[in-house]
């Protein structure tokens, strides 16, 4: 009688090769997510506090990871009208722009950015011009004991983040997809 071959096929094999390399992407996939994403910035209605999200690879105190910085507000975000109004200067440093790149004239104040994409603010006519367009603001912007307000709304447009309201939390994140190639 005859043995029979045994026909012998390892199905761990071709797993193992599909597998290991889409678990190693994912890995990289993640970390990069988690180290260049920035973190949300939560505003609270009725409070002179603010956590600004800072990017997460920062010098700034050896911060790794994704990391908030307190932040004490001269006038606090309020609702009027069903409007929901955040100080511009705040939004301004959630949105990742330096403090140094605010430049306030008379009537204006330019909010530069990176390749010719700089945002002027027209206290006096309350027109935003972006390198795109031309929003006007009307009774979006007001002007509280010297502190300019913006709605959410035209700050979603203007500074292209996602706003979220919980309660008396609003969170300012910051649109990753599409990602702009200029």
């Amino acid at each position: 009688m005859k043995k029979a071959k045994k026909l012998h096929v390892n199905i761990t094999d071709p797993i193992a090769i599909i597998v290991a390399p889409l678990t190693f992407l994912l890995f990289v996939i993640w970390t990069l997510y988690f180290f260049t994403t920035p973190t949300p910035s939560y505003f609270y209605l009725n409070s002179n506090v603010a956590d600004i999200g800072i990017r997460p690879i920062s010098n700034e105190n050896f911060i790794l990871g994704q990391s908030t910085k307190r932040v004490y507000l001269k006038e606090t975000p309020f609702i009027y009208d069903s409007k929901i109004y955040l100080p511009l200067e705040a939004v301004i440093l959630a949105s990742g722009i330096k403090k140094e790149n605010i430049v306030k004239e008379k009537d204006k104040i330019r909010i530069k950015i990176e390749k010719n994409n700089d945002i002027c603010l027209d206290l006096k006519k309350k027109i935003a011009v972006t390198a795109k367009e031309e929003i006007h603001l009307g009774g979006a912007l007001l002007i509280r004991d010297d502190e300019i307000f913006l709605a959410t709304q035209y700050i979603e447009k203007i500074f292209k983040v996602k706003i979220e309201t919980n309660k008396n939390e609003v969170i300012l994140r910051h649109n990753l997809f599409p990602i702009p190639f200029n």
